[in-house]
């Protein structure tokens, strides 16, 4: 992951993201470290890898000594709405020295209750919608990824209408 992160640097993208935890469930401090110094100047954000650590205090104090600059995180939690507590909890105690980066299937209805409850700043989201692929000829015999065929013929785009239903909500 460093030459990756290095290669990122050179290219002169404005962030990476990374994610490094011990066997243990905790932030790997000397790994998450390296990664942070080979990113340089770049903003580095760590994934949802901190979903998964034993001790979300721990972990986010952890990065905040690794210099990362935020944190996506659903509160530990499949949704952020049933993440929310946690992630409020995260924001009084990131007490602006890292960014909480809160996702985890917002959309129109949750979105502006979980940043209310919260006090995010920043949120994640998807807004996507199933389309049908262009392939006029449909081969019933064989799926590429498995066996659903629904898939083969569809292909996921970013819909523009969610996306700004999702913000105005936000923004509510």
């Amino acid at each position: 992951m460093l030459a990756d992160v290095e290669a990122l640097r050179e290219l002169g993208v404005a962030g990476v993201v990374v994610g490094c935890l011990t066997a243990d469930g905790a932030i790997d401090e000397t790994r998450t470290s390296a990664l942070v110094e080979a990113a340089g100047p770049l903003n580095v954000t760590c994934h949802r890898a901190f979903d998964m650590t034993r001790d979300p205090a721990e972990a986010l104090e952890a990065l905040i000594r690794c210099k990362v600059g935020r944190v996506l995180t659903s509160g530990q939690r499949d949704t952020a709405l049933e993440g929310v507590e946690l992630l409020a909890e995260l924001v009084r105690l990131a007490d602006d020295r890292i960014i909480i980066l809160g996702c985890g299937a917002l959309a129109p209805d949750t979105i502006g209750e979980v940043r209310k409850r919260t006090g995010l700043t920043e949120m994640h989201f998807a807004a996507l919608a199933d389309v049908p692929s262009a392939m006029r000829y449909r081969n019933p015999n064989v799926g590429m990824g498995g066996t659903d065929l629904y898939r083969e013929y569809r292909n996921t785009v970013t819909d523009q209408d969610k996306v700004a239903a999702t913000i105005a909500a936000a923004r509510a």
